[in-house]
């Protein structure tokens, strides 16, 4: 097996397909399995880096929102200052301690939010992820994030910055993660900007992407040849 081995690491070193292997090799279980074996090692050693840099993009959309929650809200309590005025120091001082609850919970609630496996293609062989060619991470993706920004949506709304306009379904704009339309508001709920960091780690998702997909491609064709063989043998047996 020890030379088997050997001989099929040096066919991948070389770069010469299994194709060309199996016309050296005997068709045996194990030269299949020591194939299968192969892609399955190096895709995994991918899948975990993937999840490395799922980790990374989750720490770094955490820190872009807790930045964001604060800078928007004060913003939009100066734009709105006769409203601010308005409201006084107690409701305020509310509004603020909602705000810093967000802050709080902004890692819990991305775990939450961004830990859904149908959202990456490592954990799911799903998420819509195409490959690095085509700019931008999936819609599902999006979806999460707005979802996690909509949240100073709520609170902005609750203490009136933000007024709600309902519009005939027919002119609701867009849908959220839910599913549920989403009506406009007057004035514009705040849009996050993502970060150099949380595009970063989206286009190194993608990199790895192609070649986990490759793999996986390849592994899936080994082993419905080994069930083929396996098959074979069965009627040949019978």
């Amino acid at each position: 097996m020890q030379v088997l081995d050997h001989h099929l690491h040096a066919i991948m070193g070389s770069g010469v397909t299994f194709l060309s292997a199996r016309r050296e090799l005997p068709m045996t279980q194990q030269v299949f399995d020591a194939e299968i074996g192969l892609y399955e090692k190096e895709l995994y050693e991918i899948i975990d880096k993937m999840e490395k840099t799922r980790e990374a993009f989750v720490s770094a959309t955490v820190a872009c929102l807790q930045k964001w929650y604060l800078e928007k809200a004060r913003l939009f309590a100066q734009n709105q200052y006769q409203l601010t005025n308005k409201m006084g120091l107690a409701k305020l001082s509310e509004m603020k301690a909602r705000i810093a609850k967000l802050v709080a919970n902004a890692p819990t609630d991305a775990q939450k939010f961004l830990g859904d496996d149908k959202l990456w293609w490592h954990r799911s062989r799903g998420g819509g992820w195409q490959d690095h060619y085509t700019p931008g991470p999936p819609d599902g993706l999006k979806m999460a994030v707005e979802a996690l920004a909509d949240k100073l949506t709520s609170v902005l709304e609750a203490h009136g910055y933000i007024k709600k306009v309902v519009r005939p379904k027919e002119e609701a704009t867009g849908a959220g993660p839910s599913g549920k339309s989403r009506a406009a508001k007057i004035p514009a709920p705040p849009e996050l900007e993502w970060t150099e960091a949380m595009n970063k780690y989206v286009n190194a998702y993608k990199e790895d992407l192609g070649r986990a997909t490759f793999l996986d491609g390849k592994m899936q064709l080994a082993k419905k040849r080994k069930e083929k063989h396996i098959a074979g043998l069965l009627w040949d047996k019978a």
